[in-house]
């Protein structure tokens, strides 16, 4: 399984911001942003993996 760096690294920064502030804040909506980006992006990241095997297996 190979991620593109250029795709990676920006969600895991987005990723690493989001927990800054879901773990950090007492504000209702900025916890739920951030809880929102961080479901968001880890489902986007299951799905290119779950992709990339799936490319593996055909070939």
């Amino acid at each position: 399984m190979k991620i593109r760096k250029q795709i990676l690294i920006p969600l895991l920064l987005v990723d690493a911001i989001a927990l800054y502030f879901f773990l950090t804040t007492i504000e209702a909506w900025i916890f739920w942003l951030a809880a929102l980006i961080l479901v968001g992006s880890l489902w986007w990241l299951k799905k290119a993996i779950q992709g990339q095997k799936t490319e593996m297996e055909e070939k």
